[in-house]
């Protein structure tokens, strides 16, 4: 569009009230304009009176918690009979794994998992659910949680009882290909516990 047909509107004041909104051309703008904000498409500019300070505080402090990069996991979202996987005694198994190609300093990475635990046994047991950082080990080890899952025998709350986790990792130091694994685990060698599905895993890097 025409830099001249743009339409520019002015708030007015009287007696330091709101008198009236009018439009004016743009050769002729008030002297007492301060700052304008983009309101619209074809352009139009609403100038309020002492807006500019404000208007840049605000800007700066939106930028936190901003969305900068997403990355997820999803299997059998409609299959809940599957994968089946019987869950090992104190050895981690991979439900799912996310990575982020780049990861910025002073940022944060918050982490969502889901899946369910299907417990065959006769007496109640544990799942072990933990999150590790860019490998399986010890000094890696960011999220640890153990649940106790029904036994068969009660017919209670055994069958592919839901699983979550949540955490929230900053970002101490610049990154490329950081990835997070979500594993599962029993506590038990008498246990006979299986993982199915749907089964999701999500991370988002969060604007510190």
């Amino acid at each position: 569009m025409n830099q001249k047909s743009k339409a520019r509107y002015y708030y007015h004041y009287a007696n330091s009230n709101l008198n009236e909104f009018s439009q004016e051309s743009t050769n002729n703008r008030p002297q007492k304009e301060v700052g304008e904000i983009n309101i619209g498409n074809p352009i139009v500019n609403v100038h309020v009176k002492g807006c500019c300070e404000d208007s840049k505080k605000k800007d700066s402090k939106s930028k936190k918690g901003k969305l900068v990069d997403f990355a997820y996991d999803t299997e059998f979202p409609t299959n809940f009979g599957m994968p089946n996987t019987r869950l090992l005694v104190n050895i981690p198994t991979v439900i799912a794994e996310v990575s982020l190609d780049e990861v910025e300093a002073g940022n944060v990475i918050w982490l969502n998992g889901i899946f369910h635990v299907f417990n065959q046994t006769t007496t109640p047991q544990f799942c072990r659910i933990r999150m590790f950082r860019d490998s399986i080990n010890s000094a890696n080890l960011i999220y640890d949680s153990l649940v106790e899952i029904d036994d068969q025998a009660q017919l209670d709350d055994n069958f592919n009882q839901i699983m979550t986790s949540q955490y929230v990792d900053p970002v101490n130091a610049d990154q490329t290909n950081r990835r997070y694994f979500l594993t599962a685990e029993t506590t038990s060698t008498a246990s006979n516990m299986f993982v199915n599905g749907p089964i999701t895993f999500t991370a988002a890097e969060i604007k510190g």
